[in-house]
């Protein structure tokens, strides 16, 4: 099965094709917002490269958020577009179990975190090994305090939002395992893997329930339903 995952959650985005369970070819760029500009391009460089046609691509993988609105619209779209025209499923992977699953290769006990904007961070908390991930709290949108409540000796901070917490916990004169910057890179390639596994184990198309995990209202839905309220007063 020659599988194709997405991820533009964040400024942030990666591509990645997989093959019988292993990595064909991976692609991570900082697009600072522009993923409608780079996305169909780099993909048909990706496909160019790789010497695979479109009409080749067994299935879809797309992280599905929490990160960045805009950004999660493009990517989700996307996949659901091109899934849609080739006629094959598509599945979802929550971009906190990808950072968490990224993670694990430092220990069993993981936080993912990513930015969420006004100072606080999109959370998860995990443990496991490469082989089983187990998410042991909802998600949830913390402040870097709250979410350092959460760690202890053995925790590893992981995603873009990691070293935000372990400022926190160094400001508080606690220890912080935090993962090299490199390995905050998150590897679309992984992506993939998790999407096997959901492909594997039979779960569902999603092409026509798919939607972005956005945890909160945007900030342009915020002021037009405060506005909404001034007006009704």
């Amino acid at each position: 099965m020659l599988i194709l995952a997405i991820d533009t959650s964040t400024e942030q985005a990666g591509l990645a094709l997989a093959e019988g369970g292993a990595p064909r070819a991976e692609w991570t760029w900082t697009a600072a917002g522009n993923h409608s500009q780079h996305l169909d391009t780099l993909l048909r460089s990706m496909l160019m490269v790789e010497g695979i046609e479109a009409r080749a691509i067994d299935a879809i993988v797309a992280a599905s958020g929490p990160g960045s609105f805009s950004g999660l619209r493009v990517g989700v779209s996307f996949a659901k577009g091109l899934a849609l025209a080739l006629g094959i499923p598509l599945v979802g992977i929550s971009t906190l179990d990808l950072v968490a699953f990224c993670g694990l290769r430092n220990g069993s006990d993981v936080l993912a975190t990513i930015p969420a904007g006004r100072e606080q961070l999109y959370a998860g908390q995990y443990r496991g090994d490469e082989q089983h991930l187990e998410r042991t709290r909802e998600y949830a949108i913390l402040s870097p305090s709250e979410a350092a409540a959460l760690v202890n000796s053995h925790t590893i901070l992981a995603g873009p939002g990691a070293p935000a917490v372990a400022e926190e916990l160094v400001r508080q004169g606690r220890p912080a395992r935090l993962e090299s910057a490199v390995w905050r890179l998150r590897r679309p390639g992984l992506l993939a893997e998790l999407g096997s596994r959901q492909l594997v184990n039979g779960v569902e198309d999603q092409l026509h329930t798919l939607e972005p995990l956005y945890l909160r209202r945007s900030a342009a839905e915020e002021k037009r339903m405060a506005g909404q309220d001034r007006s009704q007063v």
